[in-house]
C-alpha cells in the first residue's frame, strides 16, 4: 500500500491533539506546519472531506467498514471533516484510557 508521508502523520497528530474535546487548541490547525509543505489550511480540509465523501458513499464496504462510519455521531448523512475527527479522536482517547487502566 501507499506508504504515508512525513506532512500526512504529523497532521493527523495534530488533528487528534486539536480535537480533543478539552484542548485550548480545539478546532485550531497548526498553520505553520501546513505552510511548511506549502499547503494550505483550505486544501487540507477540502482534501479530508473528499475523502470522506469518498468512504460514505462507496458501494463496496465490508462490515467493519459499515459499523465504524455509523458509529460517526453526525448531523447528515456523511460527516464533514470537523465531525469526522472529533469522533475518531474521541475513540482514540477513550482507547488511550482503557489500555492505560489495563
Amino acid at each position: 500500500g501507499r506508504v504515508e508521508t512525513e506532512y500526512e502523520t504529523g497532521l493527523k497528530q495534530d488533528f487528534i491533539v486539536r480535537s480533543q474535546p478539552r484542548s485550548k487548541y480545539r478546532g485550531v490547525i497548526d498553520v505553520r506546519k501546513v505552510k511548511k509543505h506549502g499547503v494550505t489550511v483550505a486544501k487540507v480540509k477540502k482534501d479530508m472531506q473528499a475523502a470522506i465523501d469518498y468512504a460514505y458513499t462507496k458501494t463496496d464496504k465490508s462490515d467493519r467498514e459499515k459499523m465504524m462510519q455509523e458509529s460517526i455521531p453526525r448531523r447528515s448523512e456523511v460527516p464533514t471533516a470537523g465531525e469526522f475527527v472529533e469522533s475518531v479522536a474521541h475513540k482514540l482517547l477513550k482507547e488511550m484510557v482503557k489500555a492505560e487502566r489495563g
